[in-house]
This record gives structure tokens, C-alpha cells and sequence, in this order.
């Protein structure tokens, strides 16, 4: 509450940036504790059946700001500890991970027991943009996978640094990726060891990548290794226990990826970003895309039966039977479930849908 009240003198900016600009058209503030600000103001559309998914936190806009870009390796324990709901939470902490990442960034993800292997095999030994489809990839193969094994965490580390480190990485020497930040993120059930010594090989003094770990699970015994390898590497260690708390544990990581960026003091540089429109990000709702197309597909089905039942009774339901012998006809029925529409009802009809999605987006973005 003590935020909202200060960030409302942000206000004052924002009626003066549309004095100097009236062809603005929304100003946003979002907080790292999960708030959003916005100028004009506007009743929040909430949908009552679905939950809200919106978070500022989430939004090109708020990430490119809050971070610079970023080399990022991601590394997911599959060994045999990882089963059931460890699992579960353990893929929601990598598809979290995925949704903070932005075109600006380059990303590669590794599962790791006995041996280390590249998530999507054709981005062995390589860092890929963070772009919709490269994160698609990465999401689809989450999918497949079974526990098995021991995790050997030196062979995924050290695949880790040497991908990353620059006098040895030809994808760095190539000049590719993002020559800025660069991170490690360890997800797993706990570490046998803090593996001090490959950290003295790859990373120190410098410190070049910073280390972050998620420890999936109870077990409050083994907080102690994973949580010296944050400290250690400039990063930061979180304990997630539920599915509940995935994505606020996640976003913890961001702030401490910024700290570079306090050294500016009051001389922040400012960030372009893509046009942002205010409809879902896809790289956060897929599901929610899926169930759109679901409703079509349903009412396209329902408008089918009406079809059916027409054809089945043509003189009492339809007043020109000849209507049936026209594909355009049935293929405008199947849509929007009327005969004999002109441009002028289409057009109308699909307003119409058109405003039902946004209120819909709107309530869940």
C-alpha cells in the first residue's frame, strides 16, 4: 500500500508528458512488487469464470527497463529425485523463466542427471535468441522427459561456464549474443556439494556469470549448498515448495540482474521497446490462445448442428432452400450461424466478437 501511495505523485509526470505529447495514448508504471499504474485511468475488465493472469512484471516493457540484456543458460535436474510434484513445480520454474526473456536476450536450456543434454537438440552447443519461436521450442520439449539417474552437477556446470565464457565460447567470440549480463540458473531438488572449485576455474575473480538456484521441494537441509553458490556468484538462491508461489519466486531473480544499472544513479538510460498493444502476451497465455480456439471450434460445431437440422426440415426452418446450394452461404452460417448476411452484418458481427475478446484479454492480461 506504502508503494501505491508514493507512485502516485507519478501522475503529475504522466499529465505532463500528454501536455507535451497528446498522441499518447496509455502510460504505464509497473512496480517490482507486482502493481500497475496507468494513465488515463479505466475501469480494470475482469472476467468472473477465469482468473486475472495480468502482470506488469511480465511485459516487455517492464523486463527490457528493469534488466539489461542477457546470455542466459538454464539448467534442469532430471535425475531420479525429480519425480511427481517436484517435477511439476521444477518445468514451471523453466517456463517462468522463459516468459521473462525478451528478443534482446539469448537463451539455452540443458536437462541434466548422468550426463547433460541440450533441452532442444538442434541448439547444441549454442545460444539461441529469445524469440517467440525459439521459446516455443523450448516449451514444447518441456513436455518429454523422464527422470532417471544421478544428477552430476560438474559436467552441467562446467558445460554451462564453458558455453558462456568468452575467451573459450566461439558463439562469443563470434560477436553474437547479447555482449552484456549473463546468468546461470540451476533448477533442482538439492546439490551434494557446493562445487567450490569449478567456480574458482570459471568465474572467479571476476564473477563474469551470476549464479541462481532454485531449490524444488521440502527439504529445508538442503538450503545450505545451493544457496552458498548464489552468494558466491553474485546471484540469488530462492526455496520453492508449491506450484502457488512459482512465479513470484521466479521474478526475484530480475531486480538482482538490474543492480548494474543502479551505478547509473539518476542518469538512467531509456529503453525502446516494440509497439506494445494492449491485448495477452502469447509467451504468457499459450492456454489461453487454446481456449479461444476451442470456443470457435465449438460454436463452428454448434452452428453445424443448426445446419443439420435445417437440411432436415427445410420448408419450416428456412425460407430459400436454394441458400444450401451455396458454399459461401454455408461457410458464412458456419461462422457467424445466419444466412444471407451482407458485408455490412459480417463487419458488424465481427466487431462485435472482436469486442468480447478484448474485454476477455483484458481480464486475463
Amino acid at each position: 500500500m506504502e508503494a501505491i501511495r508514493w507512485s502516485g505523485r507519478l501522475d503529475r509526470t504522466f499529465r505532463s508528458n500528454y501536455e507535451l505529447d497528446p498522441t499518447l495514448s496509455w502510460q504505464y508504471f509497473g512496480s517490482s512488487t507486482g502493481f500497475l499504474r496507468q494513465y488515463p485511468a479505466a475501469e480494470w475488465m475482469k472476467d468472473g469464470d477465469n482468473p486475472d493472469l495480468y502482470d506488469a512484471r511480465l511485459r516487455s516493457w517492464y523486463i527490457e527497463a528493469a534488466n539489461s540484456p542477457k546470455d542466459m543458460i538454464i539448467l534442469l535436474d532430471e535425475s531420479g529425485s525429480m519425480k511427481g510434484l517436484k517435477k511439476e513445480i521444477a518445468k514451471h520454474v523453466v517456463l517462468n523463466i522463459l516468459e521473462t526473456l525478451n528478443e534482446n536476450d539469448f537463451v539455452n536450456v540443458f536437462t541434466f542427471s548422468k550426463e547433460t543434454h541440450p533441452l532442444v537438440p538442434c541448439f547444441d552447443d549454442t545460444l539461441v535468441q529469445a524469440n517467440l519461436e525459439n521459446l516455443g521450442q523450448f516449451k514444447e520439449e518441456l513436455k518429454e522427459g523422464e527422470p532417471r539417474d544421478i544428477a552430476n552437477f560438474t559436467k552441467a556446470l562446467t558445460k554451462a561456464f564453458e558455453l558462456l565464457q568468452r575467451k573459450n565460447s566461439k558463439y562469443n567470440k563470434s560477436g553474437l549474443g547479447s555482449q552484456c549480463n549473463q546468468a546461470i540458473m540451476v533448477v533442482t531438488d538439492g546439490a551434494p556439494g557446493n562445487f567450490e572449485e569449478i567456480f574458482k576455474t570459471y568465474n572467479w575473480p571476476q564473477l563474469q556469470v551470476r549464479m541462481f538456484t532454485y531449490l524444488i521441494g521440502q527439504e529445508e537441509k538442503k538450503v545450505e549448498h545451493l544457496n552458498w553458490m548464489a552468494c558466491a556468484n553474485k546471484g540469488y538462491f530462492v526455496h520453492v515448495t508449491t506450484l502457488a508461489e512459482v512465479r513470484e519466486q521466479v521474478l526475484k531473480y530480475i531486480p538482482v540482474m538490474a543492480r548494474p544499472m543502479v551505478m547509473y544513479q539518476s542518469n538512467h538510460p531509456h529503453r525502446w521497446t516494440g509497439v506494445y498493444a494492449d491485448i495477452a502476451d502469447p509467451k504468457q497465455t499459450d492456454w489461453l490462445w487454446k481456449q479461444r480456439e476451442q470456443n470457435r471450434q465449438k460454436e463452428r460445431t454448434n452452428n453445424y448442428r443448426k445446419l443439420q437440422n435445417i437440411m432436415g426440415n427445410r420448408d419450416a426452418s428456412l425460407s430459400n432452400p436454394w441458400l444450401l446450394q451455396d458454399p459461401n452461404q454455408v461457410e458464412n452460417f458456419l461462422e457467424f450461424g445466419e444466412f444471407e448476411l451482407t458485408e455490412r452484418d459480417i463487419a458488424r458481427i465481427k466487431a462485435e466478437k472482436e469486442r468480447e475478446m478484448r474485454v476477455s484479454t483484458q481480464s486475463h492480461s
